[in-house]
């Protein structure tokens, strides 16, 4: 089982691309209530967890000096696994790599 988020300088929320399965799109939005785009945004390389503009994930939220996720039992495979990166090209070939903190 992946550790609570208890806060910290967010190694994890800001400033990465945060890959989601388009049932993990669907089930927030439905959680949420909101539509998929306020979600992920799609490019050639799939859906990515949206950004706001100071580079953090739309789900990380302020408190006590530091930031947590707001969704955090909900929160997408790619956030649970993290700091391991997990990808499958287009020939279903898998890499991994333990991804470095910023």
């Amino acid at each position: 089982m992946h550790p609570v988020c208890s806060g910290c300088a967010a190694p994890c929320c800001v400033g990465r691309d945060v890959p989601v399965g388009d049932d993990e799109v669907a089930a927030l939005a439905a959680l949420l209530g909101v539509p998929a785009a306020a979600i992920a945004a799609t490019t050639d390389g799939g859906a990515r967890l949206r950004r706001r503009d100071d580079d953090a994930c739309v789900f990380a939220i302020a408190a006590g000096g530091s930031l947590r996720c707001a969704i955090e039992r909900d929160k997408p495979r790619a956030c649970r696994v993290y700091p391991y990166h997990v990808a499958v090209d287009r020939s279903e070939e898998h890499t991994s790599e333990l991804q470095s903190h910023q």
